[in-house]
This record gives structure tokens, C-alpha cells and sequence, in this order.
């Protein structure tokens, strides 16, 4: 499965640019209560606590800023629900 989703923003891209680079911008883009674990150059990592079901649950993902102003980012899959999520904002 894939799924596209697209919006256009009225600003200069890179005035976007340097707000998707912050921190702040990164852990809005999660639903929940979002956490920063690690920082490591153009690596993220975030923990993100959220309920499922009724049940708590936590997501894990890897964000990697790019040169051309993209952020990839990766979920850490147990494979119960996801074998893989990743993608790009860009």
C-alpha cells in the first residue's frame, strides 16, 4: 500500500525549509505526547506516547534531514501491526 499525501504551502520554501528543521516543528508533525530521544547531527529520533484501542501505546521514529531540505523519516516496526512505514516530507 501507498498513500500520497500533498498540499501546497504559501511561503517561500525556504523560509519551510528552515521550519521543518526545528525541533519543535518535528515533534508537532506526531499525534500525541511527542518526546525528542536523540539528536545526532541530521538524525532524530522521537518517542511518541499515544492510546490505541484503549490501550497505551508508543511509536518510535528515525527522522533524517536532507541536503535538498527533505526530512526522511522511518518508523521502528515490531511488525505485529507494520512490517515498515517510512517516507518524505518534502
Amino acid at each position: 500500500m501507498q498513500l500520497t499525501r500533498r498540499f501546497e504551502v504559501s511561503r517561500p520554501a525556504d523560509e519551510v525549509i528552515e521550519r521543518l528543521c526545528q525541533d519543535a516543528t518535528l515533534l508537532a508533525l506526531l499525534p500525541g505526547e511527542s518526546e525528542l530521544l536523540a539528536s545526532d547531527g541530521d538524525r532524530r529520533t522521537t518517542r511518541t506516547r499515544y492510546r490505541r484501542l484503549g490501550q497505551e501505546a508508543t511509536a518510535t521514529f528515525h527522522f533524517v534531514y536532507r541536503m535538498d531540505g527533505s526530512i526522511a523519516f522511518e518508523k521502528v516496526c515490531d511488525g505485529q501491526v507494520w512490517r515498515e512505514l517510512s517516507g518524505l516530507v518534502s
